[in-house]
């Protein structure tokens, strides 16, 4: 069973940043989401490599070998995706990795501009 010590801390963090008017509370519940998504499949990641795998990286479409289909396909069904389909699965897996990391990379740029012009 994957540890959720940080997620706390991180779930604290974000908490405090929107008390403190430094991130809205929407964008801290969605970067809360988005982490903990991105931990679990890093934590799922690890048990299938029996090591950590940094920096989390999703194979593209252009790596469609069928041991990386395999393993993108039992990383969606061990992350509980409902899919009836190896396609799908993977389809799916990949636009919520290219969704959170989009969306976290978007908010990182736009609160380091409200923080930089913070003493």
């Amino acid at each position: 069973m994957a540890s959720t010590a940080g997620l706390q801390d991180w779930s604290d963090a974000l908490t405090g940043l929107g008390a403190r008017g430094l991130l809205a509370p929407a964008r801290a519940e969605e970067l809360e989401k988005a982490f903990q998504h991105l931990r679990l499949l890093e934590n799922r990641l690890s048990i299938v490599h029996d090591s950590a795998v940094l920096p989390l990286r999703m194979p593209g479409k252009d790596d469609d070998s069928e041991r990386t289909r395999a393993l993108l396909w039992r990383l969606a069904r061990s992350t509980g995706y409902d899919v009836k389909t190896q396609d799908e699965g993977i389809s799916k897996l990949r636009e919520d990795f290219v969704r959170y990391q989009q969306l976290i990379r978007e908010i990182q740029s736009s609160e380091r501009v409200v923080m930089q012009g913070t003493p």
